[in-house]
């Protein structure tokens, strides 16, 4: 689902009859909004969307946030702004919607009446491709890396080696079917001696092949999904948008260490006009900046000075888990960020 395809005017229509107060999950899976959406509701994305959309328009829709909830999202309280509320929007919700309530679960949307079933074209490729080299016992079990290999245009070396692969286990069946045809034969017409049997392992080590790569596939696809679906969040665009900052004032660093101290790259407790995207020199950062900027305690913050001040500088992370006692998951939130010029 993507941030375009949320329907306001039906979530309009489901915050002015949800009364004073009310959370996300109230109106995400209020049963006209539910069937405004069809289904794009049984998306895992939905509901975070809807919420982002009730953020973005909250003043539009005269609401203000009051807190949030474990499961439901966020709380939400209407803003009466005069004595004479205007009337509902006549809006009507679509026909026909479900009267079922919503299954267990935080964010399960149930599935209006008459919504289609999600297509499952996709998953039958999958079982095709995966059965493929077992019914044929190898012989076809080229068809995943060729066609895993057509999925991944793009990326040109992953495809390269998917399309290798392809070869490979082609060459191969080919080359089993000749050792059972060059073979020798007893007096009913069955191939005897070693090359057939040497056949039937080529041909049973590609079919491991392929069904290997058909669930690599598999788990790859499901894999990129989840990607593209949590890239969709501002917070997270925002993040990724961080790492690559970080990465070019990283290379920056490298390949021109003056510059980057002139320009107080990774020095954030310092005045400047940019953003290195959350970079930290904890080899010249203060305690009190440790604390705010690198979300340290004080008593580790001390313990960071104590640190550097005793090794002359520090090295690496690795240092602080060491001999400063930093905890392993501490340690790894600073990995990302942390520089030692």
């Amino acid at each position: 689902m993507r941030p375009d395809q949320v329907h306001g005017e039906a979530i309009a229509h489901a915050v002015r009859l949800a009364g004073s107060e009310f959370t996300t999950r109230d109106v995400a899976f209020d049963a006209g909004v539910v069937a405004a959406h069809g289904q794009l509701a049984d998306e895992t994305d939905y509901p975070p969307l809807v919420e982002q959309y009730l953020h973005q328009n909250a003043a539009a829709l005269a609401l203000h946030p009051a807190g949030r909830t474990a499961t439901d999202g966020t709380r939400w309280q209407r803003i009466i702004l005069s004595a004479h509320r205007p009337p509902a929007p006549s809006w009507p919700p679509p026909a026909p919607y479900s009267s079922r309530l919503p299954t267990p679960g935080p964010w399960e949307a149930p599935r209006p009446a008459g919504a289609p079933v999600p297509d499952s074209s996709h998953h039958a490729i999958l079982a095709v491709m995966i059965a493929a080299p077992v019914l044929s016992v190898g012989l076809a079990a080229w068809v995943p890396p060729l066609w895993a290999g057509l999925k991944n245009e793009d990326a040109p070396a992953l495809r390269q080696r998917l399309l290798t692969i392809a070869a490979g286990c082609a060459a191969t069946a080919a080359l089993s079917i000749t050792f059972f045809g060059i073979s020798p034969t007893d007096a009913q017409g069955t191939a005897t001696g070693p090359l057939p049997w040497l056949g039937l392992l080529l041909l049973l080590g590609a079919m491991a092949v392929g069904v290997t790569v058909a669930v690599w596939q598999r788990n790859a696809g499901r894999a990129a999904a989840r990607r593209r679906q949590f890239a969709q969040l501002p917070a997270v665009q925002q993040a990724l948008a961080n790492r690559q900052t970080r990465q070019h004032y990283r290379e920056l660093i490298a390949q021109d260490p003056s510059l980057a101290r002139e320009m107080r790259v990774d020095r954030p407790d310092l005045p400047r006009g940019f953003t290195d995207g959350g970079l930290l020199d904890l080899n010249a950062m203060p305690a009190e900046a440790l604390i705010t900027m690198a979300n340290l305690r004080p008593d580790q913050a001390r313990q960071v000075i104590v640190t550097r001040e005793h090794l002359g500088r520090l090295s690496s992370v690795d240092d602080l888990v060491v001999h400063a006692g930093l905890e392993p998951h501490t340690a790894e939130e600073l990995r990302e960020q942390a520089v030692f010029l």
